[in-house]
């Protein structure tokens, strides 16, 4: 079975006029080395692929190895039936990009476009929502003089800009929020992309778990408050993500019971211990209850590295604030920030920062 008489089952662009007879790229033939080692996995037809011959930039070879640079990533769920780990190749390249393949030169454009328009929406659930109002009526408003905004006025970013932080009626200075959440939320939109590719799971953890640990960010930080909306779904959005990830087992399914037992009863206990010993509270249910999330999404292994990363930075911001501001040491920081901002890093960078601090550790030893 050739290439060009199987690819036009599996993708739109199999059908491109222009890519018809032997004319190829580089993840053409990655996707065609997924097809051939995921049918030892019974996943796919017993068929191999020939792609000895294809023409990919000019070269032509034989050698599959060679033509493409480097083998199938080892977790590759076509490998071996093994899930897809994050930022493995069937992830960040072939499966879910080909549809837009004749625009991926806009991807990044268009990823930090949406980002922004969320980024907005997102301002918008961190002052409604601690207050009890609808997040989508009535328009968008200043939060001083109450006139709605038209249009050209609500523009991510472009707008705070123009109107030079204040408002064009009352003058009253724009709160920094505004532009601070739309910009990083278009910053870890392109991070997504950067990472997982134009994919649904790229689509899922964006939408189920970044964007609301921004906006759980924002009210902590100004009400030290977590809304219950948020985290409570976000456990079960969790379970789905990863069964979305890892597919459909008891394996998963015990990973995220296990990570949420072990984000929310950790944090549920060290609070406990600090109200006994401190006779104050140290830690409010609603960031157990984000832990618990956390460790639906990430499993138990994860969720410890979420505390890990959370508790340092908690540390060195909280040493920051007493040393610079003189804040003394009954000072009280919101935790949910910093669990958020755990939980991001642990996403795009889990294992490169675990290799860090074991290799740190190791050194003082």
């Amino acid at each position: 079975m050739t290439l060009e008489t199987f690819y036009p089952v599996f993708s739109e662009r199999g059908r491109d006029k222009d890519r018809v007879g032997g004319r190829f790229d580089r993840r053409d033939v990655e996707l065609v080395q997924l097809l051939n080692e995921g049918k030892d996995a019974g996943e796919l037809p017993s068929q191999s692929l020939d792609i000895s011959g294809v023409q990919v930039k000019g070269r032509q070879s034989g050698d599959s190895k060679n033509l493409v640079g480097r083998k199938p990533h080892e977790g590759c769920r076509y490998h071996s039936g093994k899930p897809p780990s994050r930022g493995s190749l069937i992830d960040r390249t072939s499966w879910g990009r080909y549809p837009f393949s004749r625009m991926e030169g806009l991807h990044p454009i268009v990823v930090v476009l949406l980002g922004l328009i969320v980024g907005s929406f997102l301002n918008v659930v961190a002052y409604r929502l601690p207050r009890g109002q609808s997040v989508v009526m009535p328009r968008s408003h200043c939060t001083n003089c109450g006139r709605i905004l038209p249009w050209y006025e609500n523009i991510p970013l472009l707008s705070f800009i123009l109107l030079m932080g204040r408002c064009r009626r009352c003058r009253k200075p724009i709160a920094l929020q505004y532009p601070i959440i739309e910009a990083l939320t278009a910053f870890l939109s392109y991070l997504t992309y950067w990472k997982f590719g134009i994919s649904l799971l790229s689509l899922l953890y964006f939408v189920t778990l970044i964007t609301p640990l921004i906006a759980i960010s924002a009210i902590d930080l100004k009400y030290q408050i977590i809304p219950d909306v948020i985290t409570l779904p976000g456990i079960a959005a969790g379970l789905g993500v990863s069964l979305m990830e890892f597919g459909p087992s008891m394996e998963t399914l015990l990973r995220s019971f296990w990570g949420t037992v072990a984000g929310g009863g950790t944090l549920l206990a060290v609070g406990w211990l600090y109200e006994k010993t401190r006779k104050r509270e140290g830690l409010g249910m609603g960031d157990v209850k984000l832990a618990a999330m956390l460790g639906a999404f990430f499993g138990w292994k994860g969720v410890f590295l979420i505390l890990l990363l959370s508790s340092l930075l908690g540390s060195v911001v909280g040493l920051f604030f007493i040393v610079v501001f003189r804040k003394g040491l009954k000072f009280a920081l919101p935790y949910g920030p910093f669990l958020s901002t755990g939980a991001i890093a642990n996403l795009f960078f889990g294992p490169e920062l675990l290799n860090l601090y074991l290799d740190a550790t190791l050194k003082l030893y």
